[in-house]
């Protein structure tokens, strides 16, 4: 049975995790010097909403009996804990993503069309996100090698999180 006070609870401290990267985002949108400064607000905007989704399911298990573990945002690993822990048998069935991707080279405009994603394109995004978790929390360079979900932008020969990236995620 779920408990519906963890749940809330879990939900409160989400929405009150997000408000600084929604803050750094403003920031980055309004800053008319588009200097190296302002470039990294977005990774720190994705570092500090990242890890609150990750914390938010970690909540959800742990206030059902869970271990007090990195749980990664993958929706295989959430769908078994959430079952273990709480009786949920499929919490993230139904998941699906709107999100902003690079601009097809195959149309003349410059614009990054929104597009829903789900299932296996789903599963990618968020392990795109979480590799780029990865690289930026353990201080590696931005450009990561993969760009499974093919929603990341080609940069200078590799894939980078663009502002709108972590728009959408947050």
């Amino acid at each position: 049975m779920v408990d519906d006070k963890a749940v809330h609870g879990a939900l409160d401290e989400l929405a009150t995790r997000l408000v600084i990267p929604a803050d750094m985002i403003q920031v980055h949108r309004e800053a008319s010097d588009r200097t190296r400064k302002y470039t990294s607000l977005r990774h720190g905007a994705f570092l500090l909403t990242y890890a609150p989704f990750e914390r938010f399911f970690n909540r959800l298990a742990e206030a059902h009996g869970g271990a007090s573990r990195g749980l990664a945002v993958n929706p295989d690993k959430i769908r078994f804990t959430l079952r273990q822990h709480t009786g949920i048998t499929d919490a993230t069935a139904a998941w699906k993503a709107r999100a902003r991707v690079a601009p097809d080279a195959a149309r003349s405009t410059n614009i990054s069309p929104w597009i829903y994603i789900e299932r296996a394109r789903l599963r990618d995004y968020l392990a795109d996100a979480q590799r780029l978790r990865n690289l930026l929390a353990h201080g590696a360079a931005h450009l990561s090698d993969q760009n499974r979900s093919g929603t990341l932008h080609v940069v200078r020969g590799g894939y980078s999180a663009r502002l709108m990236w972590v728009e959408v995620f947050l």
